[in-house]
């Protein structure tokens, strides 16, 4: 507003409107997009945590809203990426879905789980 020559009071004026409505709430904005990324599970946490770096989420209120969230989703992430991507998956793709996985951002702990699982179920 300031770029487009708009007066400071009316600046201040929008801005606390705003706030007042909700707009301007980035702890909202960022549980609502940690809901919605661990809804579609195809984002480990690290990737989560980067999308709302993207957004301009500060880092203090994603490390917040971060820890209202159970962990256990990263492994059905992990795991529906992984069977959508190796839909034949066989013993001798472990390193790909490792690398994959990595890639992703998931912990080596949760890519241990996901490849103990398609070996079970192979």
């Amino acid at each position: 507003m300031r770029a487009q020559g708009f007066l400071e009071d009316s600046i201040n004026e929008v801005i606390s409107y705003l706030k007042e409505r909700g707009y301007l709430d980035d702890t909202a904005l960022c549980t609502m997009l940690i809901d919605k990324l661990t809804a579609s599970l195809n984002y480990s946490l690290k990737g989560i945590v980067i999308k709302a770096k993207q957004r301009g989420i500060p880092d203090l209120i994603i490390s917040d809203c971060i820890k209202n969230y159970e962990k256990s989703f990263e492994f059905e992430a992990a795991l529906k990426l992984a069977e959508k991507r190796y839909k034949n998956y066989d013993n001798t793709q472990q390193t790909k879905v490792s690398r994959y996985l990595t890639y992703k951002g998931f912990s080596s702990n949760t890519i241990m789980k996901v490849i103990d699982k398609l070996n079970y179920n192979n």
